[in-house]
């Protein structure tokens, strides 16, 4: 402004500028602070002249505009204006750009106050996000009962209209604006968030992402944007013109800040603009990720749950009590809430599943109909259970990293039937990654436990049971026909002596070349009849790699007589260790067996909420 027009402009400049400027904050504290700073810009740009007011309010920016106000006292009158004049700015005024950086706070069901709960019998504006059950993602929709994607949604209906008729019955018009947050990057892949990129999709016709996590999940602290947050966070602008059609969706464009120490991201951040060429398209499906789509073979390759009938979530336990290193622990710890005779300090001991600030699923009042199948069955609340504990089960809580854990429905917040239902010493589940690709360490892993939700690295997931029932005679992987799967995972001719995808003489399609060279972590599995000796076509295959190894054993079914030697390399990488027909995960050091080769990991103990007497 002053290189174009002059010093003398910059005065009127500010003032303009400061009249259509609006924060938002509901804590007094940021507020302070966030006024304080704007006045020193403001004297620092017209150091003689007046400092405008500013409109910056204390305020819910997710409560609901068209509620009446409650009467305050007098004292709090102005915290009673501020609340009317943001809502009749979030009723009325129309807002163009929208930028924060909104708070992070994951399984915030309740506190998404009008954008998730609505008013006057109309549905919330978060409904607009929410997956159709068709689409079969809805167990993921939990993910969006986060304060970072209410945030998002407020934004989207406030600039860019958004679902404004459904929340309020006022007609949608054509607007134009830009949304543009720091967040955790979560929505830009994850399942539960396949309705929301769909929207934005539809809404917008730009959008352009900036990772500024490229070292991923819990990075250096010297390599993060905000030191504090150990999650992937990104930079995510979204642009809307007039007359955009919901049925052309908009072009999405990535980009990846330089991995290293953040001041070299923010070097790189102030040399980035939107006419860059160092920005890459990514795929235009309505609910695909916004990220780059895969490239080279890893990208025809098929994904590890078409090979299977079921996969879903593990264990969710939802208090760490219930999880020890050894079951004393867990019997003290039981004793320790079952002798506390308050009952509110009991609930407390127990800590309770809680939804709008009062129990929720699981608490110590709730009887269930349904114990654990396996285990010993309690139906009666806990509050009235004075037994010992259920007897402790070993609990598969990380990869390698085995607990111990009270197999009690009541204490469970999501136990997954389906896994126990089939559980037994002969069981195997696979855990792997799903909507993201492994960047070092083991892409899939192995357990004879019943597993954690977390269980392959802490960070989410899917569990594979390999069977589907307690004997483990019904295969929960599929045996598929030679066309065209076969020519997918190992075309016709280019098999070293095996011509691919070939049906035993027993009638069981055994897809074994997935375990040759050039098989690939977590997207590939087999379908073996033990019965054939894993002799198909006249050829006997020879795994290439220890964890093709590890596959080649798992599929087999207990009992079955594998007559191929294990490659020497293969022993000290990783198999399943199989004894008296019975699969689990070794971690010992037999050499007789083809057991996973590594050191036994340090156990770690899990904080107690309950200490032990």
């Amino acid at each position: 402004m002053e290189g174009d027009q002059g010093a003398g402009a910059v005065p009127a400049a500010v003032l303009a500028a400061a009249s259509r400027l609006i924060g938002f904050e509901i804590q007094f504290g940021p507020f302070a602070v966030a006024q304080l700073r704007l006045i020193a810009e403001m004297h620092a740009l017209i150091p003689t002249g007046q400092i405008p007011d500013l409109r910056l309010y204390v305020t819910d920016t997710l409560g609901n505009p068209y509620v009446e106000d409650e009467k305050l006292a007098q004292i709090l009158q102005p915290i009673a204006r501020s609340r009317r004049e943001t809502n009749a700015i979030k009723r009325g005024e129309p807002i163009t750009v929208v930028i924060g950086n909104p708070p992070y706070k994951e399984k915030a069901k309740g506190r998404g106050g009008w954008i998730e709960q609505g008013s006057d019998g109309r549905g919330a504006p978060l409904d607009r996000w929410m997956p159709p059950a068709e689409w079969g993602v809805g167990v993921h929709a939990e993910h969006l009962k986060n304060l970072y994607v209410y945030f998002w949604r407020w934004a989207t209906w406030k600039v860019f209209g958004t679902g404004l008729h459904a929340s309020t019955g006022l007609e949608e018009t054509d607007k134009a604006g830009i949304v543009c947050f720091i967040s955790v990057a979560g929505f830009l892949n994850g399942p539960g968030f396949e309705k929301m990129r769909d929207d934005l999709r539809r809404s917008c016709h730009d959008i352009w992402v900036i990772d500024c996590s490229p070292e991923g999940h819990q990075p250096e602290v010297a390599t993060r944007i905000f030191q504090a947050v150990q999650q992937p966070v990104c930079i995510v602008l979204a642009a809307r013109m007039l007359n955009k059609s919901p049925e052309e969706p908009a072009r999405v464009r990535w980009h990846a800040l330089p991995e290293g120490r953040y001041e070299e991201k923010f070097a790189a951040l102030a040399k980035l603009s939107l006419a860059s060429t160092a920005w890459t398209d990514c795929p235009d499906g309505w609910r695909d990720p916004f990220l780059p789509a895969a490239s080279g073979a890893w990208a025809s390759f098929p994904v590890l749950k078409e090979f299977f009938l079921y996969d879903g979530s593990g264990i969710m336990p939802g208090r760490t009590w219930i999880i020890a290193p050894d079951s004393e622990s867990l019997k003290k710890r039981w004793l320790r809430l079952t002798a506390e005779k308050d009952a509110d300090k009991k609930e407390l001991l127990f800590h309770p599943h809680l939804r709008n600030n009062a129990p929720g699923d699981k608490h110590v009042r709730k009887a269930i109909s349904k114990g654990l199948a396996g285990q010993e069955e309690r139906l009666q609340p806990v509050i009235d259970d004075q037994k010992t504990a259920i007897e402790p089960i070993r609990y598969g809580f990380r990869s390698f990293d085995r607990q111990w854990i009270i197999p009690d429905a009541r204490l469970i917040n999501q136990p997954n039937p389906t896994l126990w239902d089939s559980l037994s010493p002969r069981h195997v589940y696979l855990t792997a990654p799903e909507y993201r690709t492994p960047t070092a360490g083991p892409a899939l892993t192995f357990t004879g436990l019943v597993p954690d939700s977390h269980h392959y690295n802490g960070r989410g997931g899917r569990v594979y049971p390999l069977w589907g029932d307690q004997s483990a005679t019904q295969p929960k992987y599929q045996a598929h026909d030679a066309d065209p799967l076969g020519e997918i995972l190992w075309p016709a001719g280019q098999g070293r002596g095996c011509d691919g995808l070939h049906r035993c003489g027993h009638g069981t399609s055994c897809l074994h070349g997935a375990l040759r060279a050039r098989s690939r972590a977590a997207r590939f599995a087999c379908s073996v009849d033990s019965r054939c000796d894993l002799i198909c076509g006249g050829h006997r295959p020879r795994p290439r790699s220890g964890l093709a190894t590890l596959l080649w054993r798992a599929l087999c079914r207990p009992g079955g007589k594998p007559t191929e030697r294990l490659p020497a390399s293969a022993k000290r990488q990783s198999s399943l260790h199989s004894r008296r027909g019975r699969h689990t995960l070794s971690t010992g050091a037999s050499a007789r067996h083809a057991g996973l080769r590594c050191r036994k990991p340090k156990t770690a103990a899990l904080e107690s909420p309950i200490p032990a007497p």
